[in-house]
Formats: structure tokens, sequence, C-alpha cells
């Protein structure tokens, strides 16, 4: 309750020591995936209800983890990136239908290990999708773009600068154009 701060309904779901990544709500079910030392998981459950529900609106628990980035939900499909392990889950049944790994230049991986503006690798945006395409921005500011569906296909990866900025924000989509915001500038790619 907004008002009074007890809880309406709760269910038990995989306890983790890292659940940075913001619950993913679709059509009355909230998917989320957490990580870190303590374990963690994926799930989606029923929204709504009255005190425990764990037993009446679990929907599924799965073994896939996530960092800081939220996921995406489209078209049934659940994607997330987690440093470079690109993962997507079927929405319905919390089955993995690809865990690979992203390729990245050289350049980026030695950048993510401390090189650019202190931040090691720490990887913060989310994944948007815009058409038939998911981008995603490394702390580096390489964005990353992988096609959506079954299949894992990187397509690209673009530097958005030589400069020594991070980039932690997740990237709008808007009019065509995507939006980059790094720690010194605000990026607008489009034709």
């Amino acid at each position: 309750d907004p008002l009074t701060g007890k809880f309406h309904w709760f269910a038990e779901i995989p306890s983790s020591d890292q659940a940075n990544a913001s619950v993913v709500a679709v059509e009355g079910v909230a998917y989320s995936l957490s990580g870190g030392r303590g374990g963690g998981g994926s799930s989606a459950v029923k929204v709504g209800g009255k005190d425990e529900v764990t037993d009446s609106n679990i929907v599924w628990k799965g073994r896939a983890s996530g960092r800081f980035g939220t996921p995406v939900l489209h078209e049934g499909r659940i994607y997330s990136i987690s440093s470079t392990l690109a993962s997507c889950m079927d929405a319905k049944t919390g089955e993995i239908i690809y865990e690979e790994r992203i390729s990245t230049p050289r350049s980026a991986q030695q950048e993510n290990q401390g090189r650019r503006g202190g931040f090691g690798g720490s990887d913060y945006s989310s994944p948007v999708i815009a058409g038939d395409k998911l981008y995603y921005v490394q702390g580096s500011g390489e964005t990353i773009v992988l096609k959506t569906g079954d299949n894992f296909e990187q397509v690209g990866t673009n530097q958005t600068t030589s400069e020594n900025e991070s980039f932690m924000a997740t990237p709008a989509i808007s009019d065509g154009a995507i939006f980059i915001r790094s720690s010194k500038t605000l990026y607008c790619i489009g034709e």
C-alpha cells in the first residue's frame, strides 16, 4: 500500500545478493532477473492477490541471471545482457533460448578493465529494441547491435567516440534516432 507501506501480496522468488535490475511487468506478469554470489535466477509472477501468493502466482522460476541492466520483453522473448553475455528466454516458460558471448573489439575489452574513466568493467545500461534490432551500450561506449529472434546474431558493434568518456545510461530511441549519453556528452545518431 503506497500510503502505509503494508504488503498487499508477496511471492518468494530466487534470493540474491544482487537484485539491481528493475522488474519488467507486462500483461499482468512481473519478470525479474537477479544474480551475484548469493545465487539469484529468474522468475515470472502473476501480479495481484492477497498476502503470500507464492504457490498460486509463480508462473515459472529459472536459472538465468542478470546484473545491472533491466531486461526487455519483445514478441514473447526476454532479452538480457550482463557484461558480455547476451541471453534470450521464452517469456511463457522461462526456458533459455540462447546464452552467447558478445564479440567486442580488443580495445573495448582493455578499456573495460579500467583504462577509461576509472569505472573498470562496469556496464550499467539496459538494452532497448527498435524494429528487429536490440541495442546495448557498454561502459566503454561500444554500442552492440543484435538481431531479435530465437537465434543469436550480432549484426554490429559501433564505437560512439574515441574520447575518454564513460557510458552508464540506457540509450533512448525516438523518430529514427538513437540518443546515447556519456559522462561528458549527449550524442544523437541518425540519418
